[in-house]
């Protein structure tokens, strides 16, 4: 594609004559390649959170790259290369990006989903119901990515733009018909899926988080709605009615509107929680899932509300999507039970690190705690993020757990004692807990010390299969090593019974 035909209709200002044909689009220099007979790559000097994409962008032209796209003419450029200004490069590297990928998301049936935690969970039940019932469905969230051709670990929960419409494109090459994908408040804020067609929009919640990036909780909530109002009046908007601020996220949207919740049109009600999973009405549709919980109840509900405009648009017969629902396993890391039997405690690895969503876990867990058992949680609290939720943290563990470990998660380049120390000084005076900075060793010292009837809640890295580090002769300052919480609990569970065989 020629660089004027790529731009047509867009407001990109071309200084000068120059019309290469273009093959890619990016803003990363280390993603330019050398022109080929199919064209060159055009960079997208693109102002990032901590630096600009001007810095990179002598070394994108050293690559090669044939045109640039800036928002300001402070660099000179070596002749040859075509010149184009914008007013907001992070829009128009959206808009681009889907040009040349053939523009997949208008192709595809795209449901996106945000909110503070749950996007995982919903996306991985529309991805796999889907499926299950005939309807080919791509996924692009956190844990994993399917293009319609199997699944391979995601890198971001949200890919940045250029690298998510390529993706799209393949998704639609490998037959897909739908796609759903996690939307990130930081993808949302950074306009990466500023060009996606959306048709279904799905919120899940808001609570405190990332308030390292978003200025207060206004912003973060305004870059979740953002979402709903890239949806056009024939798009659908899915939200948590039971969660105040859905009335933001649907404040600027266009769509059609369907509220689920306790006292909402879609009613969610009858949610019966047990060790095997959660059953549920939607309506008048009795439903069950193995998830654990009635926050999961609720995510399933939304995602069999997102099924069926899938199934609407395609003419797929959406009587089977209950039945399906049932049959859809858990994701990775999320209420993972990992435990052996009927001689161990019920040991579960979840991803839950926010207050919310570790209030909701533990409150789930505590309920259904067999006569005479505890609830044990081990978590701790990431580095170089949100220190403000640490001690809110440790309340929400300690409104519900009878006995908490406080432990690493990715200190990353601070100091895991600190962390433990801020963590603490959210705990209530009386309440039981240790501290054990090495994670592996508060994993083991929590399964060990369990009985049979107690219950394990292992919190905060899910499916993660590394930890973050400090450092300070690594590059960055953080060393990664393997570690997966499921892993070694059950390294924990696998020594627990060979201790209780040795002693009996």
């Amino acid at each position: 594609m020629r660089l004027r035909e790529l731009i047509d209709n867009l407001d990109a200002r071309l200084v000068g004559d120059a019309d290469p044909p273009i093959a890619r689009v990016t803003d990363d220099s280390r993603d330019v390649r050398p022109a080929g007979s199919d064209g060159g790559t055009l960079f997208v000097a693109r102002a990032g959170t901590r630096t600009s994409g001007e810095r990179f962008l002598h070394d994108a032209i050293s690559r090669g790259a044939v045109a640039v796209l800036r928002e300001d003419d402070a660099l000179g450029l070596p002749a040859g290369v075509a010149d184009l200004r914008c007013d907001e490069a992070a829009w128009m590297l959206a808009h681009l990006a889907e040009r040349i990928n053939g523009n997949p998301s208008s192709r595809l049936f795209v449901i996106g989903v945000t909110g503070t935690n749950g996007k995982s969970t919903t996306a991985h039940l529309v991805h796999r119901v889907l499926n299950s019932i005939g309807v080919p469905c791509g996924l692009i969230g956190t844990i994993e990515v399917d293009e319609g051709n199997g699944p391979h670990e995601a890198r971001l929960t949200t890919p940045p733009a250029h690298e998510l419409s390529a993706s799209l494109a393949r998704t639609l090459d490998h037959g897909c018909n739908a796609v759903v994908l996690e939307a990130s408040s930081h993808a949302l804020d950074q306009r990466r899926v500023e060009a996606i067609a959306f048709d279904v929009a799905i919120f899940t919640n808001l609570s405190g988080d990332h308030l390292d990036y978003h200025a207060d909780m206004d912003e973060y909530a305004s870059a979740k709605a953002h979402l709903f109002e890239l949806l056009s009046p024939s798009g659908l908007a899915v939200v948590n009615a039971d969660d105040p601020a859905h009335t933001r996220m649907i404040r600027d949207c266009q769509a059609v509107i369907r509220r689920v919740g306790a006292d909402a049109d879609n009613c969610l009600s009858g949610i019966d929680v047990s060790l095997e999973g959660t059953r549920f009405k939607l309506g008048d549709a009795a439903c069950t899932t193995p998830l654990i919980g009635a926050h999961n109840a609720m995510n399933a509900a939304q995602a069999l509300i997102a099924c069926e405009a899938v199934c609407a648009h395609v003419g797929a017969d959406a009587s089977t999507l209950a039945h399906a629902l049932a049959m859809v396993g858990v994701p990775r890391g999320r209420f993972e039970r990992v435990d052996q039997g009927a001689a161990s405690p019920a040991v579960f690895v979840d991803y839950a690190h926010t207050d919310d969503a570790l209030a909701h876990a533990c409150a789930t867990l505590a309920s259904i705690v067999p006569p005479g058992g505890e609830l044990i949680v081990v978590f701790g609290c990431g580095g170089d993020r949100d220190r403000t939720k640490r001690p809110r943290m440790a309340r929400a563990v300690a409104a519900h757990a009878d006995r908490i470990i406080i432990t690493s998660d990715n200190p990353r380049t601070e100091d895991p004692e600190t962390i433990i120390d801020e963590v603490i000084a959210g705990v209530p005076e009386g309440l039981r807990y240790e501290r054990s900075a090495d994670r592996r060793s508060a994993i083991h010292l929590a399964i060990r010390s369990a009985t049979p009837r107690d219950v394990v809640l292992i919190a905060g890295k899910g499916h993660e299969t590394y930890q973050l580090l400090p450092d300070s002769n690594a590059p960055d300052g953080v060393r990664r090593i393997d570690f997966d919480d499921r892993v070694v609990a059950c390294d924990a569970l696998a020594a627990r019974h060979a201790e209780t065989g040795a002693s009996a």
